[in-house]
């Protein structure tokens, strides 16, 4: 999939099922071209998107997400038979306004055996109410998985059920 433009192409305020459900995606090009930046809700954006693909690859590091609310389901299942799973270094999102990332990463690369999110530790998390199940199954099948999220404020965090179950527990 390509995303081609002269300028940039800007997403609605509810980006929500975008990219959903492309099982077959392996990729996205030019990804730096889609502009969210009026985005407040990006739930299920790539919601099982690349279940069936052997690889994923998709590089959203510059995305602007000062004003989501809504992560939920964002990478639910993506990439879930793939051998390779990369969304590149989320770090310098700004994830202020969110409210709700149940889910988010809910089974993405679960067969993964290279899985790379990058650094989360800068991730302004004082406003999250909802993690539960935000990593289960993640990287389940990875060689090696670990995040810092050591700097994460959880004070407002109403449910973390099963926020970490099974996520990369093949890892050594």
């Amino acid at each position: 999939l390509y995303i081609e433009a002269d300028g940039k192409v800007y997403a609605n305020y509810n980006a929500s099922y975008m990219f959903a459900s492309l099982e077959g995606l392996e990729t996205i090009n030019n990804m730096e071209y889609l502009d969210i930046s009026l985005t407040t809700d990006m739930s299920y954006l790539f919601d099982y998107t690349g279940y069936n693909a052997s690889t994923f690859n998709i590089d959203i590091s510059d995305w602007n997400t000062s004003k989501v609310e809504y992560m939920a389901y964002m990478f639910n299942n993506t990439g879930y038979n793939a051998t390779t799973w990369s969304i590149g270094n989320l770090n310098g999102w700004n994830t202020a306004s969110v409210i709700s990332m149940n889910y988010m990463f809910a089974g993405a690369g679960y067969s993964a055996q290279t899985w790379t999110i990058g650094n989360l530790s800068s991730w302004n998390t004082s406003n999250v109410a909802y993690m539960d199940r935000m990593f289960e199954n993640t990287g389940y099948s990875a060689q090696a998985f670990a995040m810092d999220l050591s700097n994460w404020q959880t004070g407002n965090v109403t449910d973390m059920s099963y926020m970490f179950r099974n996520a990369g527990s093949s890892a050594q």
